[in-house]
């Protein structure tokens, strides 16, 4: 399997395995999924008894063309880079922040980490918030 095609796997798992665990909650999740692209998103789209609306982004990875997984959000608890890295995705490949390559406020630069976000990911735990 080619490395962009490895990448997408993995975020695809990591994806899957954090919607399971809302898979009882009350609320909607959703998860998006735009092949062609690379971007892979977990949303929460519910109404609630009071006719008030939660929406909105939980985790939006991208896989480039080049095989780097732009972690554009991670609104979890999780540190999702972290999960990346233990399975597999080295840091040198994984953008956690974005600057304009001109001012244009477009995306063009892509900053990796340097290190994983915890001291030992080999002892990496992940624990689930309920909702």
């Amino acid at each position: 399997m080619d490395k962009v095609n490895h990448h997408k796997a993995i975020v695809k798992n990591i994806i899957q395995s954090i919607y399971d665990r809302y898979e009882d909650a009350p609320q909607v999740y959703q998860i998006i999924e735009d092949e062609k692209n690379g971007h892979y998103l977990l949303y929460r789209n519910h109404w609630m008894d009071d006719n008030a609306r939660l929406y909105g982004t939980i985790i939006h990875m991208e896989v480039k063309s080049d095989g780097k997984v732009w972690l554009h959000y991670d609104g979890t608890e999780l540190i999702v880079a972290d999960r990346l890295i233990k399975m597999g995705i080295p840091t040198k490949e994984i953008c956690t922040r974005f600057s304009s390559a001109n001012g244009s406020g477009r995306y063009g630069v892509c900053h990796c980490l340097e290190k994983p976000l915890y001291k030992s990911v080999n002892q990496f735990t992940i624990e689930y918030p309920v909702p």
